[in-house]
Formats: C-alpha cells, sequence, structure tokens
C-alpha cells in the first residue's frame, strides 16, 4: 500500500488525513441493490483481491483494494459482513467496482474493503480476547490487521451490537499496541459516505505506523539493545542470539560478562537433560565461538569446542547427524552453524565436513521438491521459522566454510536457490507467512527477521546481487520495524513450536503480542547487520 510520512497532530477527529488544499467529496453510495456505474477510463484501477486472515474452521477472510489515483492518498477502510455473507456484502462489491472505475483524478482515497469479515458466522467480540489466533478467530484478524495497517478512518456498514461494538473498540483502544483508528458507524440500509475537506487529519494510528516504518537500522537497534541480550540465564541460541548481536555493536565486556559462569566452572553449559545436549543450547555456543574470535581466549573456544564435538563419537568419528536433530528443518541452523564456527576458529576440517555433512542429511529429510523446508517429516507444512533456521543455517555456514572447501560452491548453490524460493514467498508487506504457502496464515514477525538476516547476510557477503534482493530485505526490514512497538514489543510472533502433526496444528500456532527474547535477539541481529 502507498504510505506516507508522518504528519502534524491535530485535534482527534473521526475523519482522513489532510491531503488537499481544497474542499472535494468522495463518495461510496450503497443505496439498495441499485448502483451507478462509471463508465471504464483507461486510467481506471484494477481491484485486488488481498488476503486478510483466517477465521473460525481456516476459512479464508479476503478484501478488495483500489488503490488511489494519486500519491500519497489516505487509507480508508470499509467492514462489513459481521454476521457473515448478506445482501449488503454485494452492494460493498458493487461499489469497490464502481469506485475502481473512476478516472485517477477521481480516486484521492486508498479503498480496502472487506464485504465478510466473519463468513464462518462466529461470534465476535472487541477487543478480541482468547488466543489469537486459535480462539475468536475473525475477531483477532479483523482487529490487529486494521492496526497493523493504521488506517486514516474505518468505515463500519452495519448498526448491530456487534458492529458497534468494533466501531467504539477501534476508536478507543490500542488496536495491535498501536493507537486508536478514527471510525464512523453507518446504520444499514443507509448510504456510505467518504468524504474529505481540507480540515480533515491524519489519524493517531496512521501516525504511529508511519513513523515505525521510517525507523533506520540504527533507530532499531537503539531501541531494542537495551532490552534484548542483557541476560543469559540458559546457554541457548535465544538470548544468545542478541548476545552476538552485541558483540556486533561492540559490547564485549557486557558479553563475558554474561558468559563469565560458563567459563569459571561456577555453571555447565552443557549440561544434558534427560534426552542430552539439546541442539538450542549447540546453537547457544555460537556465542563462545564468537567471544573466541574476538579475544583468542582459549576458554571461550574450550566451550565452542565441546559443543562441536558432541557430533562426533569417542573415537574422533564423525556420527549420522547432530544429536537430537528432531528431524526438525531448525536443525540446519542449530547444529550445522557451530560446526562451522568452530572449524573457522581450528581451521580443521573436520568439523567443517559434518556442518556440511548435518546440512545433507537434513535436506534429505526435509527439503520439499518446491525448495521450501517442511518442518519435520511429519507433515508438508512450510512453518516459517522453520525456514527461517534453514536460511540463516546456511548463512552461519556459509559465513565460515572456506571456498576452498569442496562443498562449498554446492552449498553457495543451494543458498542462493533457496534465496530466491523465499523471495517469490514474500508478502506484500514484507513479511512470511506462518505458514510460508498458506494463503491468509497470518503474517509471522520472528521468521520475516530471521530470512531478512540471512539474505542481508548474502547482500553482505556478495553472495546474492544486491539489485535483486535489496528490495527484498527492505520490505523484510521494514516490516519488522513496523511489527515493533515502543517497549520493544512484537506482534504476530509464533510460540515456540516442535514439530506438530498437521498442517493445522502449524496454522493453529498461537500468534504472540508483546517482549519475546527470540525475536528481540533476532530482530536486533538483523538491523545490526543491515547497518553496516
Amino acid at each position: 500500500m502507498m504510505r506516507r510520512g508522518p504528519a502534524p497532530v491535530q485535534a482527534p477527529m473521526i475523519t482522513t488525513r489532510r491531503f488537499r488544499a481544497r474542499p472535494l467529496a468522495i463518495d461510496i453510495v450503497l443505496v439498495g441493490a441499485a448502483m451507478s456505474l462509471v463508465m471504464s477510463d483507461p486510467r481506471a484501477a484494477e481491484v485486488e483481491t488481498i488476503e486478510i486472515g483466517l477465521g473460525a474452521g481456516h476459512v479464508l477472510i479476503e478484501g478488495l483494494r483500489v488503490p488511489a489515483g494519486i500519491d500519497d492518498a489516505p487509507l480508508a477502510v470499509l467492514v462489513g459482513g459481521f454476521d457473515g455473507e448478506n445482501a449488503r456484502s454485494g452492494q460493498i462489491r458493487e461499489a469497490v467496482a464502481e469506485y475502481a472505475a473512476r478516472p485517477n483524478v477521481e480516486r484521492q482515497l486508498e479503498i480496502v474493503a472487506i464485504p465478510v469479515v466473519n463468513p464462518a458466522r462466529e461470534a465476535l467480540q472487541f477487543p478480541p480476547t482468547g488466543v489469537a489466533y486459535r480462539e475468536n478467530a475473525a475477531s483477532h484478524v479483523l482487529w490487529r490487521w486494521i492496526g497493523l495497517h493504521g488506517p486514516d478512518v474505518v468505515l463500519v456498514d452495519g448498526d448491530g451490537n456487534v458492529g458497534s461494538a468494533f466501531s467504539e473498540a477501534i476508536a478507543r483502544d490500542d488496536a495491535a499496541g498501536v493507537a486508536p483508528v478514527a471510525m464512523r458507524l453507518f446504520a444499514s440500509g443507509s448510504a456510505i459516505r467518504i468524504e474529505t475537506d481540507p480540515l480533515m487529519a491524519t489519524s493517531f494510528a496512521a501516525i504511529e505506523i508511519a513513523r515505525r516504518r521510517a525507523r533506520t537500522p540504527a533507530d532499531l537497534v537503539t531501541l531494542l539493545a537495551p532490552i534484548y541480550g542483557q541476560s543469559w540465564d540458559m546457554p541457548i541460541y535465544i538470548d544468545g542470539m542478541a548476545l552476538i548481536a552485541h558483540l556486533g555493536l561492540g559490547d564485549l565486556a557486557l558479553v563475558e560478562r554474561l558468559a563469565a559462569p560458563y567459563v569459571d566452572g561456577t555453571r555447565d553449559s552443557l549440561q544434558a537433560g534427560a534426552n542430552g545436549v539439546s541442539t538450542l543450547t549447540l546453537a547457544g555456543h555460537l556465542v563462545f565461538a564468537e567471544l573466541a574470535e574476538r579475544t583468542n581466549d582459549a576458554r571461550y573456544l574450550a566451550r565452542a569446542r565441546a559443543a562441536a564435538d558432541l557430533s562426533f563419537d569417542a573415537n574422533g568419528q564423525p556420527l549420522e547427524a547432530v544429536p537430537n536433530h528432531g528431524e526438525m528443518s531448525d536443525a540446519i541452523f542449530m547444529g550445522a552453524s557451530i560446526l562451522a564456527a568452530v572449524g573457522d576458529l581450528t581451521s580443521e576440517r573436520k568439523y567443517f565436513d559434518m556442518a556440511v555433512r548435518q546440512i545433507d542429511f537434513m535436506n534429505r529429510l526435509v527439503r520439499r521438491d518446491d525448495g521450501l523446508y517442511r518442518h519435520s517429516p511429519l507433515t508438508d507444512a512450510a512453518w516459517g521459522r522453520g525456514n527461517g533456521f534453514s536460511a540463516i543455517g546456511y548463512a552461519l555456514t556459509l559465513s565460515k566454510l572456506p571456498e576452498a572447501h569442496p562443498d562449498h560452491a554446492r552449498l553457495l548453490g543451494e543458498y542462493r536457490a533457496f534465496m530466491q524460493t523465499l523471495a517469490r514467498w514474500q508478502n506484500e508487506d514484507g513479511t512470511w507467512r506462518q505458514v510460508i504457502d498458506h494463503p491468509g496464515s497470518y503474517h509471522e514477525t520472528s521468521s520475516t527477521a530471521i530470512i531478512g538476516f540471512s539474505m542481508q547476510r548474502g547482500i553482505n557477503r556478495g553472495w546474492l546481487e544486491r539489485d535483486e534482493f535489496e528490495p527484498v530485505v527492505a520490505r523484510a526490514f521494514t516490516a519488522v520495524s513496523q511489527r515493533t512497538d515502543e517497549d520493544g514489543g512484537f506482534i504476530d510472533v509464533s510460540e515456540s513450536t516442535n514439530k506438530q502433526p498437521s498442517l493445522e496444528a502449524y496454522l493453529d500456532r498461537a500468534a504472540l503480542a508483546g517482549r519475546d527474547a527470540r525475536t528481540g535477539g533476532f530482530a536486533l541481529l538483523f538491523a545490526v547487520e543491515r547497518d553496516r
């Protein structure tokens, strides 16, 4: 969508932003079933069907978008069908078609219409409660979509209790943690009109979204660094990624202080659980590898090597794969990366060879024929963060694997092909879905940060063509920033996810909101890499 920079905050009004020096009126009028259609114009717009989300039963909720005929236009969202498909839904579609047929000069608003916001006829609730999007699905979809897109005005068709409750809530509360949105409620059967004039103001939600989108990588670092990477109570990757980002910022003393208990004998960084050392812990030892590289301190190398050595038997022979891989795509990142890092520190080829062996093993299990990754052999579902883990596994392994290694060229080719596949699945807003190839699956923030970092690393190292991938990474960074609030919280982050038995189980993973150490670490890492 065409967006714009922040505008001066005016007194709150139920209206749209100021954008013209003279009054004008643009109407969408619904009067019964009769519509007055304007003849097609060569400059008329196409009506674009867009995904809004999934309602109950994973039924797709769709919207209709008509671009404005001018730049820097306000965004108006028209919502109907709170009780499912009805006669007015059809009238909204006709009104959208009529608006799209107008010449550019008459289309001075960008319009998104959602004719049927509740196709499964759920009981709606605003503000929504319960686990998003597993419970009260359509309510969460509408609430978060509105907040994250920051419209200037929401026009609500219908005068039922639900429509009224939504109208009151969206104008009062911070939808998706953003800001209230100006709204208008229209009684059933009445005309719906959108009017603009010189006194109309930008909504607070639009101002907030524009401010977030304008952040630079340095801005995001300034926001996230004081929040994430401030503790390391468990030596796993979740906090570890933020610590690596801090090392990129030069915060060596901070990271050494947090790592100290694991190298002075106070705590065992490889304390095994009932099933042995987890791959989360193996990936956490990347922090020690980074410290060893920066300090040449043998204690850090010893901890990193101890993690890598778990992939070899008592005679030093490589295992079939890294222990406890769980058959999950996560293990491309959590297993191969630490092996390649230790190989780089020691110049011992066996670690590089085992890193390649791990990637090849996991690819046989979970790489699909279309180039995406199933999360595990239990189902073909292309979980977003699982694909992100595969992407960063390649990026970090290639960062350490010598070009002279016999498998370097092959892995680099696989990485490039995978990045091109992921680029094709990027959403218009810069995100990747919770299930990457499933229409309507929610747009997931942690996978967007991980994939964005993995592509940015490729641009920075010369593995990817800048002209091809810079627009993709720029959209991803803007999406992550747009979904980050001033408290360092995020929206639509998949909960921790072991391998699941079905596509539906991935679609129903909770979409978290608020601070999240995993997303914070990867978002900070992405911002640091992009700031370079």
